[in-house]
């Protein structure tokens, strides 16, 4: 299980993760992480159906500010230039787990 609550990836003392709970129902639909320090979004995932699984990921690669590709969490299809279209695909066994809750988050 991964501690959300606790991860701090570039060691500067402050946690990397923000963990959002729209709805008040213990159960996370968004998390996203600053990776680099920098106060900007570096990633952020999602559960788009509301059913406790993380469905799609936005990446900022170069720190730019722009989303550089949209991966389907499910499927492993990765979108570079938003088009809507697979432009690879990676392994997202991790992910697709099936429910949220392998997370640490405190949201409960």
């Amino acid at each position: 299980m991964v501690d959300l609550t606790t991860v701090d990836l570039e060691g500067d003392g402050r946690i990397d993760a923000n963990i959002t709970d729209s709805d008040g129902d213990g159960v996370l639909d968004q998390i996203s992480m600053d990776t680099d320090g920098d106060g900007l979004i570096d990633m952020s995932a999602i559960d788009s159906d509301a059913d406790g699984s993380l469905d799609v990921a936005a990446v900022d690669v170069d720190g730019d500010g722009e989303v550089d590709a949209v991966i389907d969490l499910h499927t492993g299809a990765v979108d570079y230039d938003g088009d809507g279209t697979a432009d690879d695909y990676v392994d997202v066994s991790a992910f697709d787990s099936g429910s949220s809750s392998e997370y640490n988050t405190d949201l409960a």
